[in-house]
């Protein structure tokens, strides 16, 4: 059973990432090329552009990309169907417009603010009329994945890796035209998607299927997510923008490039988790044990997750100093903190699994205001004394809050017997072990004990998870 799980969860894990992984390795062997034309502080700016749009776009969204997601699936009459997306899509447009046109009439003190004055306003242009066009895109996306048309999705990622990296190439690499390259290229990208995307919203699009009762529904359930957003997306971007206040754009410009190389790690999780959200509630409904099935699953998983960053982090420092120029050498140490935070966001997306079943999700936004609140204090308190590792090791804390409290919740409900201690033991061992690579001359003999030892432990683990006998619990209720 758990094997037919696992091979179906797969398929879906790899038609939603495939697209999006071929579009990352691009982005990766291009890092050489662009860190010889872009200098650190360029690199700076472009990441607090992407982290202010990841701020900004939960509020545009209103939610809605969840209301649509549940109300659209639900529709049971093709008239339905229209009235919500119409609906929903003539919301999102019109929140969308009215905020871009108030952070146009801002950029002066954004400017001054964060990007300590070197963004242009052609930069901010380029930067709001891509949030524009990536709303539009979102709501057909959403429509796709409630059709399961994976392959339409992975098509369209396709013709988008090839026309940005032409682009990027052009415009940043032969011209250097910079930072305005590189957005003019993602706001050209994005505009392609939402044209491609078009043809499978428009027979759903009416003017005259816009309902005020339909918003009315749409709302009700939407706008509880933005707070939730919001805080996730404040305790996400804050690490960075105390690395950017206490140590310069110069430091952001190293952290952003060291970031780079996590990206895949990123896109790991963040393609399980596509695939997760709707295959959970299959295990749910399918499965003569699923809080057993759960456990398996998301326990295999945790233990990937921990093999691949410590061997990630093992090889980093060699392939870093073949691919990228030496003046972002300082930015090595940087890789280990940076790529625990996807890793600390897939404990928090599966740790919590059974809080679907709950009919309020009024907890998401509670937990998510203390790990916001958490991450906060902690960034504010380290980030003058240990830059940046501090803010790094505060936004982790903040999603184990967030992971904590929500758990504490679901339990009640869908008890899983996770493998913590394992998962534990596995990662202090291995924590260990790399930070005797990254600070000490390497000595073959330790590194070879310590390798042994994370070996036999991860063997240990595997078998404790996947065929120790276990505690019988209480049927969950579903």
């Amino acid at each position: 059973m758990l094997k037919k799980h696992l091979v179906s969860f797969g398929k879906d894990t790899l038609f939603y990432g495939l697209g999006s992984t071929l579009g990352q390795l691009t982005a990766l062997i291009l890092v050489p090329f662009f860190s010889q034309v872009l200098m650190p502080e360029e690199y700076g700016v472009l990441a607090m552009l992407a982290l202010f749009s990841q701020f900004i776009q939960p509020v545009f969204s209103l939610g809605l990309d969840n209301a649509l997601f549940r109300f659209f699936s639900l529709s049971e009459h093709p008239e339905e169907q229209k009235s919500v997306v119409s609906t929903a899509g003539f919301i999102r447009t019109s929140a969308s417009g009215i905020g871009i046109l108030l952070l146009y009439f801002l950029f002066p003190i954004t400017n001054d603010w964060i990007f300590d004055e070197k963004l242009t306003a052609t930069m901010w242009n380029l930067s709001l009329a891509t949030m524009f066009a990536a709303g539009f895109s979102n709501i057909a996306e959403v429509i796709i994945r409630v059709q399961r048309k994976p392959l339409v999705m992975l098509a369209i990622s396709l013709l988008n890796i090839i026309a940005g990296t032409l682009l990027s190439v052009w415009w940043v690499i032969v011209l250097k035209w910079g930072v305005t390259g590189a957005l003019l290229s993602g706001l050209v990208t994005q505009v392609i998607t939402a044209i491609l995307y078009s043809f499978y919203l428009r027979p759903f699009i009416y003017p005259g299927a816009v309902s005020r009762k339909t918003a009315k529904s749409l709302l009700q359930y939407a706008l509880p997510y933005i707070p939730h957003r919001i805080q996730a997306q404040l305790m996400q971007s804050f690490s960075l923008f105390i690395v950017n206040q206490q140590m310069g754009i110069v430091a952001t410009g190293l952290y952003a490039m060291a970031g780079k190389f996590v990206k895949p790690l990123n896109l790991l999780v963040d393609s399980v988790q596509r695939a997760w959200v709707p295959y959970k509630f299959h295990i749910h409904k399918t499965a003569a044990e699923p809080s057993e099935v759960f456990r398996r699953m998301i326990g295999n998983y945790w233990l990937f997750l921990l093999l691949v960053w410590g061997a990630g982090c093992a090889v980093f420092p060699f392939f870093f100093k073949q691919l990228v120029d030496a003046r972002y050498f300082d930015g090595i140490p940087y890789f280990p903190f940076l790529a625990f935070v996807p890793l600390s966001q897939a404990f928090y997306y599966t740790s919590t699994v059974g809080v679907e079943l709950n009919k309020s999700q009024k907890i998401l936004p509670v937990a998510s205001f203390w790990g916001m609140l958490a991450c906060v204090i902690l960034a504010l308190i380290s980030g003058p004394v240990w830059s940046p590792y501090g803010p790094v090791l505060a936004l982790i804390a903040g999603y184990l809050v967030i992971a904590g409290i929500v758990y504490q919740t679901s339990k009640k409900h869908f008890p899983v017997d996770f493998p913590i201690n394992g998962i534990l033991t596995v990662f202090v061992l291995q924590s260990s072990f790399l930070f005797y690579c990254y600070n000490y001359e390497i000595k073959w003999s330790i590194l070879l004990l310590l390798t042994v030892l994370c070996s036999v432990l991860y063997i240990l683990v595997f078998y404790q998870i996947n065929y120790a006998p276990r505690l019988s619990l209480p049927h969950p209720r579903r």
